[in-house]
């Protein structure tokens, strides 16, 4: 009785021992698992951020690109404007004509 009664406090003791190292263990790796998600969480949102003001940046690009192509297009059409009525001033002039014929 006494040797069954020592031997199950021996089995309770390393059992307890064994219990207690493995919950210590899974708290230390709990830890650890909550720095590295924490770390992570920052990183991601550092992340998140430099993609956010990157994106503000690429659609101010888009705009000014917009509005330069816009002004460009303005100013397209006024030379070619302006170019089409030299033209049609040179091409068509009566008195320019009549220079022509005078100097002939």
């Amino acid at each position: 009785n006494k040797r069954e009664s020592l031997n199950t406090q021996m089995v309770n003791s390393t059992t307890y021992h064994v219990l207690d190292r493995f919950i210590v263990g899974t708290k230390l790796r709990i830890q650890f698992a909550d720095v590295s998600i924490r770390k992570a969480a920052k990183k991601l949102e550092k992340t998140i951020l430099d993609y956010l003001h990157t994106r503000k940046q690429t659609k101010m690009m888009e705009i000014l690109k917009e509005k330069e192509l816009t002004e460009y297009k303005k100013q397209k059409s006024k030379y070619d404007q302006k170019k089409s009525e030299e033209i049609y001033v040179t091409k068509y002039n009566p008195e320019r004509e009549k220079t022509w014929h005078i100097g002939s």
